[in-house]
């Protein structure tokens, strides 16, 4: 039976949805979850392995999603505000870098779930990034 969101937040999973998302909704996150393992069950490369095997490395990419789409708000929203005088905002970068690092784990972890399926004699690629 294929995963759901419920399997990708804590207590199950890893992921924090208050924390990762605050101010949205349980509903939103479900659905933004559920869209994260629908996308990583349509991979080629999820697909190409046997039913029983495809579990994981959607999980592993929906966690790769998850944080990349906290990591790119952070990128975007201060870690403080100033409103007095002219104003001002500023980043702390390790916040930012933390979280950045979380999604290129989850996808190295998706590779490898997937590489693990290529060596075995699948001709899909693994994805890559470069950052």
């Amino acid at each position: 039976m294929p995963l759901t969101a419920q399997d990708l937040l804590t207590p199950r999973g890893r992921l924090n949805g208050a924390a990762l998302w605050p101010g949205v909704s349980a509903e939103e996150v479900d659905e933004t979850l559920g869209t994260y393992l629908d996308e990583g069950y349509a991979k080629p490369e999820v697909a190409a392995l046997a039913v029983g095997d495809r579990d994981d490395p959607a999980r592993l990419w929906a966690y790769h999603r998850a944080y990349q789409e906290a990591y790119e708000r952070l990128l975007l929203t201060p870690s403080t505000v100033n409103t007095s005088d002219q104003g001002g905002s500023s980043f702390l970068l390790t916040q930012i870098e933390h979280v950045g690092e979380l999604a290129v784990a989850a996808l190295a972890e998706f590779n490898d779930a997937v590489g693990e399926a290529a060596d075995s004699g699948s001709d899909w690629p693994v994805i890559m990034t470069l950052r």
